[in-house]
Parts: structure tokens; C-alpha cells; sequence
């Protein structure tokens, strides 16, 4: 068994102390104190390596074309660090979310929303058929620039 440190950690996710603390408090990733100092077994945060690769690939079905979507942003972010941080969170936003997606406009950055579907409703011999129109984008959410 071999123990990583938290500068070990934040390298490997390469995110700040404050977002593995955040993943420590969520549940999704192991760790323990050894006296003052926080210590990882390599093989749980190899486990939480698979489970976030798994959430991109699922975010990645989802919206095909999301990873080189968000690879387009990354010019804009000064802070690698905060930019790998702010990918995790909209990775997770849309797992927990499967009806949001993502676009990207060079002046604004990353912009999250619902696709609306408005709908067709017609009336036939048959009965009612409800047919989807083309899909709306609403952003909601943008992730700022830092």
C-alpha cells in the first residue's frame, strides 16, 4: 500500500488543496489524517481517477464533442489549476444534470443550459402527434473566466 500526501494529490488531479478538501467532504474520495498531515491510498485515488474518467466519457456520450468543446476555453484561463477545477465542476454539473449541454463563444467562454425542445402538436385521423421542432438553447449558467 503505498501513501500519497496532498501535494502528491493535487499534482495528480492537478487542482488546488481546497478542491481535494472538497472531494473529502463529498464522499468521493478517500483520505485520512496521519497526525497533522492528510495522506491517500494510491489505489483510492485511482479509484477516483476511473470514476471521473467514467463521468467524462458519460458527459462525453451525452454531448459528443464536449471534451474539444471545453479544450477550446482552456487559452483563456491564466490559472491552469482553476481552469482543471472549473472542467471537473461542469463535468459534474452535467452528470448531475443529464438535461443540460454545453456551448462555447469565444467573447463570453463556456455557457451551460437546457436544450428546449418546443413541439409540434398536430391532429390526424390517428389522434394527436406530438413531433419535436428544433432544439432551443437557453444558457443558464457561464463559467467565468479567471
Amino acid at each position: 500500500m503505498k501513501l500519497l500526501t496532498m501535494k502528491d494529490v493535487e499534482e495528480r488531479l492537478g487542482v488546488t488543496s481546497r478542491t481535494v478538501f472538497n472531494y473529502i467532504e463529498s464522499g468521493e474520495l478517500k483520505g485520512f489524517k496521519l497526525k497533522t498531515a492528510w495522506r491517500f491510498e494510491e489505489s483510492e485515488l485511482d479509484s477516483f481517477l476511473k470514476k471521473q474518467q467514467e463521468k467524462r466519457q458519460t458527459a462525453e456520450q451525452r454531448q459528443p464533442g464536449l471534451a474539444a468543446l471545453l479544450e477550446k476555453e482552456a487559452p483563456y484561463w491564466s490559472n491552469k489549476k482553476k481552469w482543471e477545477e472549473t472542467k471537473l465542476w461542469v463535468i459534474e454539473l452535467l452528470d448531475l444534470n443529464p438535461q443540460l449541454r454545453v456551448r462555447w463563444e469565444p467573447e463570453i467562454g463556456i455557457l451551460i443550459g437546457p436544450i428546449q425542445e418546443p413541439v409540434t402538436v398536430t391532429l390526424t385521423d390517428d389522434g394527436i402527434v406530438v413531433t419535436p421542432a428544433e432544439e432551443k438553447y437557453i444558457p443558464e449558467l457561464v463559467a467565468a473566466r479567471h
